[in-house]
Formats: C-alpha cells, sequence, structure tokens
C-alpha cells in the first residue's frame, strides 16, 4: 500500500506561519508548491519555520506551481536559502509525480533520514520514456483511487477528476 500521509504546503502572498507551522507538523513528508523556478517568501520567520521542521527531521520537496518550467533552487537569492537549508528540489516533477514518488518511498519503510536528496530528485523510472512514465503515474494514481476511493487530495482540491 502506498503511504499517504503527504501534505501540500501551496505558497501565495501573505500565508500565515500558523498555517505552515500547522501543515508542517502533522506531515512528516511536505511536497510545497513555490513560486516560478523555486522561490518562496524572504521572510525570516518563514524560513526559520522551514529550517526547524528539517532539523526535526521532516522532509520538505520544493515543486513549483507554474505549469511549465522546473525549480532550479540558487537561481535567485531567496531559492538560494531554501536549498541552504536542506528544501529538496523536485526539479520539473509534476506535484502529483512528487507526491507520488514520496508515497512510493515512504510505503518501502523507509525512515525520513533514509529517504535522500538523489532518491527524491532523480526518478526510479531514469530509464524509460516520457510516455512510459506517463502509464507509471496513471497505473498509481488509478491504483490510490482503487484503494482509496477517491482522487488525492492535490488532485480534488484543484477540481480534477482524473
Amino acid at each position: 500500500n502506498m503511504n499517504t500521509d503527504i501534505s501540500l504546503l501551496k505558497l501565495f502572498p501573505g500565508i500565515s506561519e500558523k498555517i505552515v507551522k500547522s501543515i508542517l507538523e502533522n506531515s512528516e513528508t511536505t511536497v510545497m508548491e513555490s513560486f516560478g523556478s523555486g522561490n518562496s517568501t524572504s521572510n525570516k520567520k518563514f524560513i526559520s519555520i522551514l529550517k526547524e521542521a528539517i532539523e526535526n527531521g521532516k522532509i520538505i520537496v520544493n515543486c513549483s506551481q507554474c505549469l511549465r518550467g522546473s525549480v532550479q533552487q540558487g537561481k535567485y537569492e531567496n531559492s538560494s536559502e531554501l536549498k541552504r537549508i536542506g528544501v529538496i528540489s523536485a526539479k520539473d516533477m509534476t506535484t502529483e509525480t512528487a507526491i507520488t514518488k514520496l508515497m512510493y518511498l515512504r510505503s518501502k519503510g523507509l525512515k525520513n533520514d533514509e529517504i535522500k536528496f538523489d532518491t527524491v530528485e532523480y526518478s526510479v523510472l531514469s530509464n524509460v520514456t516520457d510516455e512510459e512514465r506517463k502509464k507509471w503515474e496513471a497505473y498509481h494514481l488509478k491504483k490510490f483511487i482503487d484503494e482509496n476511493g477517491l482522487l488525492p487530495p492535490h488532485n480534488r482540491v484543484m477540481g480534477r477528476e482524473h
């Protein structure tokens, strides 16, 4: 069974510290949807909340909210800070891909400190074509729906039906 204890932190201008803390405190693994090429607010308190969560063993993976493009941590000063504190770049993965990959890795019984940067960043499907990867993602999405009777939380929030 896929481990579904993964939260989604979708950043928006003015997001409160209370919301960020609540999301991070209630999950061991969080996919954070950031702005553009992986940027977040430069608010020092926000960065310290992320840093504290990571220091306490939480995993935070950075995905872009953009439909196209990718996370390039270090391209701008703000994303350099995310990289420095240990936020993992999802590069060009979609949010759904990052969530599914983390659900898969967590289902293998790996503890947070065993899910390393390269385990997440580099695809477990690195030797397959894009079409094969899409089939793999569709298979796991269908499996999730079959096992749980509903779409993963992010798909429901975004109003997607498939």
